[in-house]
């Protein structure tokens, strides 16, 4: 259905940043205009994209090195961030 209108880019425009509770309404109208089938093509895509990424850039990068994941993450951000990670994921390393 076409609709008259301002878009939602002039709203941004002209009001600048909007308050929480206006742009969730907005996120609401949007989300309640999304139809089922765009709503699983957008996860297909997004998990086919997950996978090639995973398989062209992460994995390699893993072999390359020999270190797996978490402890890439270890070696980049420190182990006071690491156990941040562990806290918010409870988890441990090996498990």
């Amino acid at each position: 259905e076409l609709l008259e209108g301002r878009t939602l880019r002039e709203l941004l425009e002209e009001r600048g940043r909007l308050p929480v509770r206006e742009a969730l309404s907005i996120l609401s109208q949007v989300a309640h205009g999304v139809s089922a089938g765009d709503l699983i093509l957008g996860l297909l895509l997004g998990n086919f994209l997950a996978v090639l990424s995973w398989t062209f850039i992460c994995a390699p990068i893993a072999v390359r090195t020999r270190l797996n994941l978490y402890w890439q993450l270890r070696k980049i951000a420190g182990p006071k961030l690491l156990f941040i990670y562990n806290i918010v994921n409870a988890s441990s390393p090996g498990r």
